[in-house]
């Protein structure tokens, strides 16, 4: 039983330190005026944020949303910012670098979903 606790603590605690891990990126490229989409934590329900999407992007507005998900031994997320341009910028997780979805569109449940990728750095490999 006192396992429980430790891990239940650690999730408890890294999750804290993973709330909003890619937000300044997101605004970056989404822009200040975004819609906030929120960040969804690994034992959350993702269908609020997935129609929020979906209603900022069928609107041509900018837009961020992250998604947290448990790894090994930490929390680790993967954000989505709708860009000015008209294109979303998709940094997965586990990953340094973020991708232009070039040709996007959004399901019904308002996921996004993209034909095309193209590559970008992320400023720490700029």
């Amino acid at each position: 039983m006192p396992y429980m606790i430790v891990v239940v603590w650690m999730v408890a605690a890294l999750s804290d330190q993973a709330s909003g891990c890619l937000r300044a990126e997101l605004l970056k490229q989404a822009g200040p005026n975004a819609v906030d989409c929120g960040t969804v934590s690994p034992d959350a329900n993702r269908k609020a944020t997935d129609r929020c999407v979906g209603e900022a992007f069928r609107a041509k507005k900018t837009f961020v949303a992250e998604y947290e998900y448990v790894a090994v031994d930490h929390i680790d997320c993967e954000g989505y910012a709708g860009r000015p341009d008209g294109y979303v910028w998709i940094h997965p997780r586990d990953k340094a670098h973020g991708y232009i979805c070039i040709y996007p569109s959004v399901s019904d449940k308002g996921e996004i979903q993209c034909r095309k990728l193209g590559r970008t750095k992320h400023k720490s490999q700029r």
